[in-house]
């Protein structure tokens, strides 16, 4: 949502047609939410990986510790 509210804040209204359709699109893409799925079996958001993929680093980070 940040990089949308940015986006719309740059001066875009006085560049070239080419240049304002391309902030344009970065604010609409940025009204949706990213998500990452494993077919129809789950859908999650990439801070919920970003968390999964943390806590997996954690854990193999503690298991090399104590082997």
């Amino acid at each position: 949502m940040n990089i949308g509210l940015s986006a719309y804040d740059v001066p875009w209204h006085s560049w070239t047609k080419k240049e304002g359709k391309m902030i344009e699109i970065i604010i609409f893409r940025s009204q949706k939410v990213a998500f990452l799925s494993a077919g129809k079996f789950a859908h999650m958001s990439l801070k919920t990986f970003s968390s999964i993929l943390s806590s997996a680093f954690s854990f193999f980070t503690l298991l090399r510790n104590v082997v």
